[in-house]
């Protein structure tokens, strides 16, 4: 589980919008790319693939909140691996559930499917970007 945190911390910068590179700013590059519709659409459908899963509600729910997979997946990459900040909500909510028994283990699976979920979409636009490269170098 820290290795896929790991890379999910590391590769961080492709949920955020600050750097080129996030998933947002991609695809408005590929808006922009003189290629067929079907690639932006294609792009776009997996990046909303990759919002849909973190918008996806967990089977926890605490005091009438059903946890999101979102926040789960949150409070794991900025709770305990990366920017840590101890006045963080995602810091706090980490170190409230760690040695719960009975939760950590729910978010923790949670968080793991959450990333081979979202790898599963990050390996699918990996290909797509290398056939609009091959297209691109033949105009």
């Amino acid at each position: 589980m820290k290795l896929l945190a790991h890379l999910f911390s590391s590769t961080d910068y492709l949920y955020k919008n600050k750097d080129d590179i996030s998933l947002r700013n991609v695809e408005k590059l590929f808006l922009n790319l003189p290629i067929e519709f079907d690639y932006k659409e294609r792009y776009k459908v997996l990046r909303q693939n990759i919002n849909n899963i973190l918008d996806e509600e967990s089977n926890v729910q605490i005091k009438k909140h059903r946890v999101a997979i979102r926040e789960i997946h949150d409070m794991f990459i900025y709770g305990a691996w990366a920017h840590l900040k101890e006045n963080d909500k995602n810091r706090k909510n980490y170190l409230a559930i760690k040695d719960n028994k009975v939760i950590y283990p729910i978010f923790a699976n949670d968080f793991n499917v959450t990333l081979i979920k979202i790898m599963n979409e990050l390996v699918k636009i990996r290909f797509l970007n290398e056939e609009v490269i091959k297209i691109l170098k033949n105009l």
